[in-house]
């Protein structure tokens, strides 16, 4: 999804993706199309399309065309839109288990809009409600500022089977169906150890949060069960990239369940979004309990070059404390990159040179907040961007640009976390050893 008026990438999956592939939104010929191998695409959608849901069309020569019917959704500029995530109808604390107390709920997300919702409630189902499932309770959310997700309060379930159940939501806004969406869950049996291991390390290249130059990191996580659990046995990793035309996070990839080793070491490539990225790790037990809550790390993605297409917007986010000095110096090598800073309110620095002048912006923090640095193409852009506290750079024209208002609101909220307890169900497999019979 994106917003008119914002130039949105994307990735596009498939099979036999031809080296000469074009990629249609509609009857729009996207012209920036990368082909990365017979199965990835990455494309970048114009920001002169208008509102309107899609097909995406692939194409190749001397091969038949490949489509997605209603693929991909361009809202209006002014819009107020309400949608869910299958995998955001969770259901924990704890793992959900046959005779047990759980509880289910849906993460409801909101682009747009210009008030509070403060009448929204969604009905849970066990199974199609449209043909027979049994209703289990219903959920609220409180309130739903424009342009924010929340989760409803948990409505308690109690499965009385095992085995793979559906799970359907029903959202409504003063008692009017806006939408209904649904969610498998592998319900388990009962099991005398039910307390969930807990992260008790994760660092990204040796930190914490941090700024990173490079695609591949380095990442290293260490997890404990509970006194006389049965042991930590996986982790699972999310990747999530801040989407400013939705202002939401938004999952751009996940490792599934990789076998827990201490502490577990290992190679993570980057999606290639830059800009802010926040990465979680849950970890399970050999009985299956699942970490309720992901630690979290977020970090900048800044390559030593950056492409940026016209309309497009891209954050990255800074916690700065009173009196901590800030620069920040942008390089074009082509086009016209402009930089915003602001804190979580307002913008509050601006540098829009015009053309392949240098931006920079060289400030002191006035007080303790997470500050956000955004750069926006006015063209498209290819440009290195410098971040140091004692970054200064020449002043230049400054011109006035009506783009500051496409980018609000300012703020990256790199240390919420994306809100999802929608992991798939760790079942734990063990070796079957059978005897060595020689004749």
């Amino acid at each position: 999804q994106t917003r008119v008026g914002w130039s949105q990438q994307i990735d596009i999956y498939g099979e036999n993706f031809p080296d000469d592939a074009s990629v249609k939104v509609g009857t729009y010929d996207l012209a920036s199309v990368t082909v990365l191998d017979a199965t990835h695409l990455q494309v970048v959608v114009p920001d002169n399309i208008p509102a309107g849901q899609y097909d995406v069309t692939v194409s190749g020569a001397g091969l038949l065309d490949g489509s997605a019917a209603a693929a991909f959704e361009v809202l209006p500029a002014e819009t107020d839109t309400l949608f869910a995530y299958p995998d955001e109808l969770w259901a924990g604390p704890k793992v959900p288990r046959q005779y047990e107390n759980t509880q289910i709920g849906l993460v409801v997300r909101r682009v747009g809009g210009t008030s509070p919702i403060d009448n929204l409630s969604v009905d849970f189902y066990l199974g199609d409600p449209q043909a027979g499932g049994s209703a289990i309770g219903s959920g609220t959310v409180v309130s739903l500022p424009p342009s924010t997700y929340t989760s409803t309060t948990g409505v308690d379930w109690q499965p009385t089977v095992t085995g793979l159940q559906d799970l359907f939501a029903v959202v409504k806004v003063g008692g009017t169906e806006q939408f209904v969406i649904s969610r498998t869950v592998n319900v388990l049996a009962a099991a005398q150890d039910v307390m969930p291991p807990t992260i008790t390390a994760f660092t990204v290249d040796g930190q914490g949060n941090s700024d990173v130059s490079t695609q591949d990191v380095n990442i290293q996580i260490s997890a404990q069960d509970d006194d006389g659990g049965v042991g930590v046995a996986a982790i699972y990793l999310m990747e999530f990239d801040w989407n400013p035309p939705l202002g939401q996070w938004i999952l751009a990839q996940s490792s599934g369940w990789m076998e827990y080793q201490e502490p577990l070491t290992f190679t993570w490539s980057l999606h290639w979004f830059p800009g802010t990225k926040n990465l979680i790790a849950w970890a399970a037990d050999y009985e299956g309990n699942i970490t309720p809550i992901g630690t979290v790390r977020w970090i900048n993605f800044i390559p030593p070059a950056i492409s940026i297409n016209q309309g497009q917007v891209q954050m990255f986010a800074y916690n700065l404390s009173a009196g901590q000095s800030f620069g920040a110096i942008s390089t074009p090598a082509f086009g016209d990159p402009d930089l915003y800073f602001g804190d979580t309110n307002t913008w509050i620095a601006h540098s829009t040179n015009p053309g392949t002048q240098i931006d920079t912006i060289s400030l002191t923090a006035t007080h303790d907040d997470l500050y956000t640095l955004a750069v926006y193409g006015w063209e498209t852009s290819r440009y290195g961007l410098s971040i140091s506290p004692s970054l200064r750079g020449p002043t230049g024209e400054d011109v006035e640009k009506p783009a500051g208002s496409q980018i609000t609101p300012p703020n990256v909220p790199a240390d919420t976390a994306p809100v999802t307890q929608g992991l798939p169900a760790y079942v734990p497999s063990y070796p079957v050893y059978l005897p060595l019979v020689i004749h």
